[in-house]
């Protein structure tokens, strides 16, 4: 019995809806329509980028750390001057976090000028070899609201910008079960995007190669000292032993050989741009056209029935 009644209570909505698509179908079809249209406008107006990606996996070094109970017989001092001590984040996450640095960016703005003058072109005066402000209308805006609540001024893009720039473009995919990851980063120029990556990679690892080669000088010298005064056979022998290892540190830190990661796959691009992707924004705008139709001509008839 309840079952005749659930179906009677809707015969009534199914008709009204279907009278409501058969009487108001143009505008979510007109809707749809245009969204394809503008579609393929923005398709064909907007910019092209193209991908650059690579995978890279981390470089085992384990050769290279202190045997157990090591550390416990050397002096704390001695231990965090050479990087043996315990350490909380890898290798691995200190370089996911130096490719997008302030230090690594400002190496590459040293090393190659013509990065900054790539990314940033619109700043860049080309003919008469200098930076100058944007000269579109936004730009202007900004640069009278950062006056106005007395906010540092324009000027020209350094270390900075192209270090929070990175960190906007550059993506990073870790793959699950491996210390490997995928990085990606996107140029209108594929060639300048294949490069950008390729030396963003390469100084990253440089840097951190660079930093741990001084710590291991550093710790070097400062055993080698304190063997010339110690007498205690048991610190002189917890000295040596650390010398020993840091000096196998040092022929990897001293080599030109990748530290930290080396290519699982070099960088590539690939065959079609990355963006746009037509199938994908074509339907996204036919259905938000023909959604916004919809909405358009629900509000139309509630008018008319309030009317």
């Amino acid at each position: 019995m309840s079952d005749v009644v659930e179906n009677k209570g809707s015969v009534p909505f199914v008709q009204l809806v279907t009278q409501f698509v058969a009487n108001n179908w143009r505008l979510p079809a007109w809707g749809a329509g245009g969204g394809v249209i503008l579609a393929i406008l923005v398709i064909m107006l907007g910019p092209v980028r193209y991908s650059a990606s690579t995978i890279l996996g981390e470089i085992d070094n384990s050769a290279l750390k202190p045997q157990s109970g090591l550390t416990n017989l050397i002096p704390t001092q001695l231990a965090q001057i050479a990087g043996l001590g315990d350490i909380s984040t890898s290798k691995l996450d200190e370089f996911k976090v130096a490719i997008t640095s302030v230090t690594v960016a400002q190496t590459l703005t040293d090393k190659y000028p013509e990065i900054l003058r790539t990314i940033f072109s619109g700043q860049w005066d080309a003919k008469k070899k200098v930076w100058r402000p944007s000269r579109g209308l936004v730009s202007r805006l900004s640069r009278l609201i950062n006056a106005a609540l007395g906010l540092p001024p324009w000027h020209e893009p350094d270390g900075k910008n192209l270090a929070k720039y990175l960190s906007k473009t550059i993506e990073v995919s870790p793959i699950r079960g491996a210390p490997m990851f995928h990085l990606t980063y996107s140029n209108k120029d594929p060639r300048f995007a294949r490069d950008l990556l390729s030396r963003v990679i390469f100084e990253a690892d440089d840097f951190l190669k660079m930093r741990d080669r001084e710590r291991a000088i550093a710790y070097k010298a400062y055993a080698v000292k304190q063997l010339s005064k110690t007498t205690l056979s048991e610190n002189r022998l917890a000295l040596t032993a650390a010398l020993s290892r840091v000096e196998q540190s040092l022929m990897v830190l001293e080599s030109n050989l990748p530290y930290v990661v080396a290519y699982v796959d070099p960088p590539y691009i690939g065959d079609l741009p990355s963006w746009p992707r037509p199938f994908f924004q074509i339907f996204l705008y036919f259905v938000l056209g023909g959604i916004l139709g919809a909405l358009v001509s629900i509000v139309k008839s509630v008018r008319v029935s309030a009317g």
